[in-house]
């Protein structure tokens, strides 16, 4: 999976800038358009027009990543303002690419990726779900598919640690 930094501008709705002092979460969402991508979906943030008071940090699809928030900023992706779900927490958003089974591949060695840089725990990664009652991630949400994508995070973890 290719990895690039194409960070959206500042503004007050998408990238506040405020410093991501001590981020304890990994909050993950889904896209509802099946046609959406990781380039769709970054393009669509800073599409003219678009006031939404929404971003996210990472957004990934079958082919790659794109980091479109720095890290160490906020993102307004969690629906409760100024609650812990912005101000503490990171997120990835899972496209339903045209290979979904490799969207949720990728986003899970992604979210393995992190949770073992910030030497994490596996019980902090959150549906966006649990911080303001939407529907979401809707594609990990159904058939039970979030407790199976949980083991594929895990078992990337393990992967991971047993690098030298």
């Amino acid at each position: 999976m290719e990895y690039k930094k194409q960070y959206i501008p500042p503004s007050p709705q998408k990238r506040p800038q405020i410093k991501l002092l001590y981020p304890k979460y990994l909050t993950i969402h889904s896209n509802e358009s099946e046609q959406g991508t990781a380039q769709k979906e970054h393009d669509f943030l800073v599409k003219k027009g678009n006031n939404k008071m929404f971003s996210f940090h990472i957004v990934v699809d079958d082919t790659m990543a794109i980091e479109c928030v720095p890290l160490t900023e906020v993102a307004w992706h969690a629906g409760d303002g100024r609650g812990d779900g912005n101000m503490k927490s990171l997120s990835i958003l899972i496209c339903q690419a045209k290979d979904k089974k490799k969207a949720w591949r990728n986003a899970a060695i992604l979210a393995a990726q992190i949770l073992v840089a910030k030497n994490w725990s596996i019980e902090q990664i959150v549906q966006h779900y649990y911080w303001n009652r939407k529907d979401c991630p809707s594609i990990l949400r159904e058939e039970n598919k979030w407790e199976l994508w949980l083991d594929e995070v895990v078992k990337e973890m393990a992967n991971l640690q047993k690098i030298p």
